[in-house]
């Protein structure tokens, strides 16, 4: 991916978490209103989204390629990371997307209710530097990962998270994670309310039932 594309995809990235308007990225990227609206509804429409998640103590990373970044993928690669460090986490730091957001006098989105039900503190990002830490993540993988995935001639959505699952994120994390600063792994153990929502060791992917529809 070029740094031109990399610069689309993060001022895009930043329209759909509204912290900037269609207009201000026009701006950002030096062309007109109108066709930041087009570009804004191809990202929309086409590309498989990379969510990532990050061990804030660690570095390590877990992602994966998903069609859309949806309340099912969300739970998918919430419980994905919960499997992989064998724990819940304390709190996840999240952007403002509608998925994490509820609007102000509404109740919780149903993301925001599960977390609540299983004791994870949800915090939103007020700001791009508060993103900060994920967004240098993303332009990483978007780079290494790019050429990884054309070195191996991988074209499709299946064939790129098998990647990911198998030498590539294994590979990127024994090479960028590092020691946490205190030995103490403050992951809690899944409780009985997490294990009847599907998230741990036996179960990669939350079900979308984790708490009552509205």
């Amino acid at each position: 991916m070029s740094a031109k594309e990399r610069r689309r995809v993060e001022v895009m990235s930043r329209v759909r978490d509204g912290q900037v308007s269609v207009a201000v990225a026009a701006g950002l990227l030096g062309m007109s209103e109108r066709q930041a609206w087009r570009l804004k509804r191809r990202y929309a429409a086409g590309g498989d989204c990379l969510m990532v998640m990050i061990d804030d103590a660690t570095g390590r990373v877990t992602a994966r390629f998903y069609e859309r970044e949806t309340l099912d993928a969300s739970f998918d690669v919430f419980g994905r990371y919960v499997k992989a460090r064998r724990g819940l986490p304390r709190a996840l730091y999240v952007d403002k997307a509608g998925i994490y957001r509820a609007e102000a006098g509404c109740p919780p989105t149903q993301f925001g209710r599960a977390m609540a039900e299983l004791g994870v503190e949800l915090i939103l990002a007020n700001s791009p530097q508060a993103k900060g830490r994920v967004e240098r993540m993303n332009g990483t993988l978007q780079d290494r990962l790019v050429k990884e995935l054309r070195l191996r001639g991988v074209r499709d959505m299946a064939g790129a998270n098998a990647v990911l699952d198998g030498p590539f994120l294994k590979q990127f994390n024994k090479r960028f994670a590092v020691k946490a600063t205190r030995k103490a792994d403050v992951h809690r153990a899944v409780a009985a309310a997490a294990a009847r929502c599907g998230v741990g060791p036996s179960s990669a992917t939350p079900r979308r039932g984790l708490t009552p529809q509205p």
